[in-house]
């Protein structure tokens, strides 16, 4: 036999009669017919009916193209080997027409009997056609499970066959698509020109129509899960309707989206475990790696507060520990704020406060006390604090009082250290003068005369020790020295104070002068304008003082009255050229 040769076709070794009856000799093939496997399942899936549409259309359309017809295409002659492979056996081939013959002859009705085309009831020719009709009819039989015609009796199959249409597949069984009918329409068609061309048209015509229902299936099947949170099923039949048309942007973008949901799901549940164990930092991880949601909003914002409050918790007990009391106050009202009743929060601020409030009530009693140095030590820890300020501004406005309403008593007061500093004011001033009036009676030569001569210094020597007064030579009418022109000139002048490696400046400067004993005074550019010939001087301090660093280098400075009683001697040293650059202050007090 001239047979081609194709995996879906069995090879034919032999066409002949015995005892006037044809046979055919084929290979053969360890397996199990079609309709074996039909019986057992009863109704494949569409997926399993494309598949073997696909297997067996390739050996028909090759048959069809060698100008030969299988003409006997049912499940009894489609062989299923151990490897799951589909074979055409049994065809009915010109040199055995005779079988159609015989077929038609017989008066018993057989099984395959509605499977014989139009054409062939009628006695024409079979040709490619028909075997498209008779495929047709094998796919018909193995989607719906049941034959075209099967129950009509034979005596009408005849015209039935040849003049009715089968029911539609899609009304045999409700859940196959639509999409099938006209295609198995056409496949059926009464007159063989109406059909497929071939068998590979057909079965593409059917898998185009499944791929497109399956397609569409798959899509609406995703997204039901996925309106359902069902994650993996809705993956699932993405990924199926992605396998059927790749290329669809729509299906790859819904399908990276439930794969992304679901490693949200996954994240948000391990971030919800954290939080049940208040795991802050271990929750903002697992929150960081899931997509912007509202619901990992709100998650966020809490383990942030939380995260929040307690690295403010944590730096408030170490500030409490290090003595920084403002800080930690500031610190734990802050962990309060975004958190109230968290952990005992509310006993440190407590504590804090009290603690706070100890160093204000030891300050004051150290000023009722007249102990400045021992108030404002003690309000260091506490110094940005608003009663901090107001206290020290008590104890600077205290330091600004007269020495007679700070002195209760003045009759307790030793006068002969005055008395002495008084004489020698005298005594240095009648020593000015009279320097002075030498000066102006002298017509100085300038072009004899170098003009470094103007800038000599001038000293005046004053006795270490203030002569011995009686108490009863003392006038009683000596006025107490003042600091008010020190304070305005530097106030004025921006001095710089250095005390101990510290700067002071402003008021500051003011408080300091009245606590402390020896310091240094700094005045930059554009300090007070000194006359050259008046560079070096040794003063006391005088009733009236002119305004300082200006005409006279004239010092007035009284120390506090709770450090010493008495004033010894102020020298005042001024240095330099037209500017003042410093001035040094040294007090030295009686023992």
């Amino acid at each position: 036999a001239n047979m081609p040769m194709h995996p879906a076709l069995m090879p034919v070794y032999d066409v002949d009669l015995h005892k006037g009856k044809p046979f055919i000799a084929m290979k053969f093939v360890e397996g199990a017919s079609l309709r074996g496997r039909f019986r057992k399942e009863r109704r494949l899936s569409i997926e399993q009916v494309c598949n073997i549409a696909h297997c067996l259309a390739g050996g028909l359309d090759l048959l069809h193209e060698q100008g030969l017809v299988h003409g006997d295409i049912n499940m009894g002659n489609v062989l299923i080997d151990a490897n799951d492979n589909c074979i055409l056996t049994d065809f009915h081939m010109t040199a055995v027409a005779e079988l159609t013959t015989s077929v038609l002859e017989q008066e018993l009705p057989l099984a395959y009997l509605p499977a014989i085309p139009p054409e062939g009831w009628n006695r024409d020719p079979l040709g490619p056609q028909s075997d498209v009709y008779q495929f047709g009819m094998l796919l018909y039989e193995l989607l719906t499970g049941q034959r075209p015609f099967a129950e009509v009796p034979q005596a009408e199959l005849h015209d039935a066959v040849t003049h009715l249409l089968p029911p539609r597949v899609s009304e045999v069984v409700e859940d196959l698509p639509r999409q099938f009918d006209p295609i198995f329409v056409k496949a059926l068609a009464k007159q063989p020109m109406e059909r497929y061309a071939s068998v590979g048209e057909f079965v593409q015509a059917l898998r185009g129509a499944w791929q497109s229902y399956a397609f569409e299936t798959y899509v609406y099947e995703g997204e039901k899960h996925h309106g359902a949170k069902e994650w993996d099923k809705a993956i699932e039949a993405y990924k199926k309707a992605s396998e059927l048309r790749p290329d669809n942007q729509i299906v790859n973008e819904a399908l990276k989206r439930a794969e992304r949901r679901k490693q949200d799901e996954i994240a948000l549940a391990k971030a919800r475990q954290s939080i049940e164990k208040e795991h802050w930092r271990e929750a903002e991880n697992h929150l960081s790696q899931v997509s912007e949601t509202r619901e990992r909003k709100l998650l966020q914002d809490l383990v942030q507060r939380k995260i929040q409050v307690e690295l403010l918790y944590s730096q408030g007990k170490v500030a409490m520990h290090q003595q920084e009391l403002l800080e930690a106050q500031t610190l734990l009202d802050q962990a309060d704020a975004l958190e109230p009743g968290y952990k005992d929060v509310n006993s440190l601020l407590g504590q804090l406060a009290e603690e706070i409030e100890s160093y204000f009530r030891q300050a004051r009693q150290a000023m009722a006390n007249n102990d400045t140095d021992r108030a404002l030590a003690l309000l260091e820890p506490v110094a940005d604090h608003e009663t901090a300020v107001t206290i020290r501004r008590e104890i600077a406005q205290k330091g600004r009082e007269p020495v007679g309403m700070a002195v209760s008593n003045t009759a307790s007061i030793n006068w002969k250290p005055i008395a002495g500093v008084a004489l020698i004011i005298v005594f240095a001033l009648a020593i000015v003068f009279a320097v002075n009036q030498i000066s102006e009676n002298q017509t100085p030569d300038v072009t004899a005369q170098p003009t470094t001569n103007a800038t000599e210094a001038v000293e005046v020597e004053v006795e270490e020790t203030a002569p011995v007064v009686e108490e009863t030579a003392v006038p009683t009418t000596i006025p107490t020295p003042s600091i008010v022109d020190l304070e305005n000139c530097l106030a004025e002048k921006n001095v710089q104070i250095l005390l101990n490696g510290r700067q002071y400046s402003g008021n500051d400067s003011i408080v300091l002068l009245r606590e402390v004993v020896d310091f240094e005074i700094e005045l930059g550019t554009g300090g007070c304008e000194i006359p050259s010939n008046r560079l070096r001087y040794r003063l006391v301090t005088v009733t009236e003082p002119a305004p300082p660093f200006q005409d006279a280098p004239i010092l007035s400075y009284q120390p506090p009255t709770d450090v010493l009683s008495d004033i010894a001697l102020v020298n005042l040293m001024i240095e330099g050229g037209d500017y003042v650059r410093s001035i040094a202050l040294n007090l030295n007090f009686d023992e």
